[in-house]
């Protein structure tokens, strides 16, 4: 990227902005990063200056144009806010020559969606017109003619406010590269964004680079390859069980694979993700066996691959309707909330305590063989619904999670979803709202009453069985102040309530309030900080066979949440964390939790934790 070539550029932005009366700043960078030319016409406001470099840099950085990273950010993929030193907002576009990225465009001044389109404009244009070592127009024509026939054969390429709305996903005859992986089958502006999270699809950055070339290759190729260090350090100050600390970890490593970039196949995704744990959980020591301050624990099963998920996305109708097939931790669809789990504490993160503990509605690491159904009626709602195999073992697909095939998988959980997701006033103010249930035909045992209505412990008699639990849930997410264009970039309340079926589940209920806060305010835009309120209620049906064998003199009887240490009531927890971003693809999260009647009892005094969370993508 020369001087007379940027100055080019510019001066193509310039005409364009003109002719559609905007004034706007612009930036153009090398492939270094470097500032090569950069003007602001006049009466542009002051700020512009700042946004058009930054946001030439953000599109070199992550090889795409900013409008596409916003539009993902709008859909829900919340990960792209963390990106160190990105500006996510329409306006910045890379250059690319002979498919080698030379450098990028910033410009900025008016609207999003105009900024977008005029840097698009400016790029394109100029490109085009000139000769810069592009391919002659000879082959650019035998090429628009190819994916002519690629169009014909795998599906039209929709209209034009459809390619518009969706400009990671659109096909452009003119740009036949313009298509680019999208994270959620039903991404654009106002649509919604449940499964998969793809970390690495819009650039995330890498501790160790790209490297040597091999992530470019990949996801050039529709590959998306992340791989992630998660270790966690947590002690009790005060209170609990025992005085202890642990820690805990894992090495994550999931692929996505765009097979439509990759193969031609129109709309197909597959997902595979795999973990390797270390350490033991601090709930034991701790005596808190109903919310573990922990977000990581365990040893996922001493294997070196264990299994969390394997399964394919296929899309219809213009990614209107979405078909999930495979091994599938439900909550990385129902009751999901992205936005909890800046949390260390694990009742509320991916999705919420107590149905993620029961058979019916495990979740990760745990996957279930099934399916889910995604619908799109208008831009912003949803509805959705699955069915998933219910294991009665302990743990589902083994201790690996890859045994698939495992006996008594006759019963089934049937989930559903409806979700709004509104944008409010000027400053586009996003929410999230969902409420859901599941039905899951299984029998299950009463945790108190023998087949005559009293205490099993007592009469000796053989327990009594029931068919079907349920669960249910109401959750939210709403930005409250934007600090920047980012769907997290401000302060966002977020809260939520869940039930389960309280004669067959130890917890009845679970209520959460908190609030996360980005670090723009105090200029440190990749940081965040957050408060969280937690109280769960264990059921009166457990209560009484505590008591029960209170009485008879008996040990406690184990639950869905581990070993029980006296009759448990309720329970409180109190969380705080500031997470830090200390180099590229790295944070340092600390943590402190205050958990009031720890276990749900009054057997052990309440207990004040502190932790740390080490994050890294490699």
């Amino acid at each position: 990227m020369n001087l007379e070539t940027s100055n080019t550029l510019i001066d193509q932005a310039k005409k364009l902005a003109t002719a559609s009366h905007n004034r706007v700043a612009i930036a153009i960078v090398d492939a270094g990063g470097n500032l090569v030319s950069f003007q602001k016409m006049d009466g542009t406001q002051l700020g512009s200056i700042e946004l058009a470099i930054r946001k030439a840099k953000t599109a070199l950085s992550f090889a795409r144009p900013t409008a596409d990273m916003e539009h993902a950010l709008n859909s829900g993929n919340y990960m792209i806010s963390t990106l160190p030193n990105a500006l996510p907002a329409g306006g910045g576009y890379p250059i690319m020559v002979n498919n080698e990225l030379v450098g990028a465009l910033g410009l900025s001044g008016g609207e999003g969606e105009t900024d977008a389109h005029l840097a698009q404009s400016a790029v394109t244009a100029d490109l085009k017109g000139k000769d810069h070592g592009m391919k002659t127009r000879r082959h650019m024509h035998r090429k628009k003619l190819a994916v002519f026939f690629l169009c014909a054969v795998f599906g039209s390429v929709g209209s034009s406010r459809h390619a518009f709305a969706q400009s990671e996903t659109s096909q452009n005859l003119s740009t036949p590269d313009s298509y680019k992986s999208r994270a959620f089958a039903m991404e654009g502006v106002g649509t919604f964004a449940v499964g998969p999270l793809v970390p690495s699809l819009y650039g995330n950055p890498h501790l160790f680079g790209d490297w040597g070339g091999a992530q470019t290759w990949l996801t050039k190729h529709g590959m998306y390859l992340n791989v992630a260090l998660n270790e966690e350090y947590m002690a009790n100050v005060t209170g609990g069980r025992t005085r202890d600390n642990v820690l805990a970890g894992q090495v994550a490593a999931e692929l996505d694979v765009d097979w439509q970039q990759l193969a031609g196949i129109k709309g197909l995704w597959t997902h595979l993700l795999v973990i390797n744990g270390h350490g033991r959980s601090f709930s034991h020591t701790l005596g808190d066996s109903v919310t573990n301050p922990e977000q990581i624990y365990g040893a996922r099963g001493n294997v070196v691959a264990h299994l969390v998920s394997m399964y394919a996305d296929k899309s219809f109708l213009n990614d209107r309707i979405i078909l999930s097939l495979g091994d599938i931790p439900t909550g990385s669809f129902f009751a999901f909330d992205y936005v909890a789990c800046s949390f260390m504490n694990v009742s509320v993160c991916s999705n919420f305590a107590p149905g993620k503990y029961v058979p019916g509605g495990r979740d990760w690491p745990s996957g279930n063989l099934g399916g889910v159904l995604r619908l799109r009626p208008t831009e912003e709602t949803y509805i959705m619904g699955g069915v998933f195999a219910v294991s009665p073992h302990s743990y589902n697909g083994g201790i690996s999670g890859w045994a698939l095939a495992q006996s008594g998988l006759g019963k089934v959980s049937s989930q559903i979803e409806i979700g709004w997701m509104p944008s409010f006033g000027k400053n586009k103010l996003r929410g999230n709202y969902k409420i859901g249930a599941w039905y899951d035909n299984s029998r299950y045992p009463n945790l108190y009453e023998d087949i005559n209505g009293n205490s099993f412990q007592a009469t000796g008699l053989e327990r009594r069985y029931e068919a079907g639990m349920t669960s249910a849930w109401f959750m939210f997410d709403q930005m409250l102040v934007r600090n920047g264009p980012g769907i997290t970039d401000g302060l966002i309340l977020l809260g939520g309530v869940g039930y389960a079926q309280g004669n067959l589940v130890a917890m009845r209920d679970h209520e959460w309030i908190g609030a996360v806060e980005s670090g723009t305010p105090w200029h440190r835009s990749g940081d965040q900080a957050g408060i969280m309120f937690q109280h769960m209620d264990m059921s009166r049906t457990v209560s009484l066979q505590q008591e029960s064998s209170l009485a008879l003199g008996l040990p406690f009887l184990a639950n869905q949440w581990g070993p029980v240490y006296g009759v448990q009531n309720w329970e409180n927890v109190y969380e705080a964390f500031y997470s830090t971003h200390i180099m590229r693809g790295t944070t340092l999260q600390a943590d402190f939790q205050y958990l009031q009647r720890p276990g749900a009892t009054t057997t052990f005094k309440d207990a004040a934790v502190i932790g740390g969370q080490l994050t890294s993508n490699f």
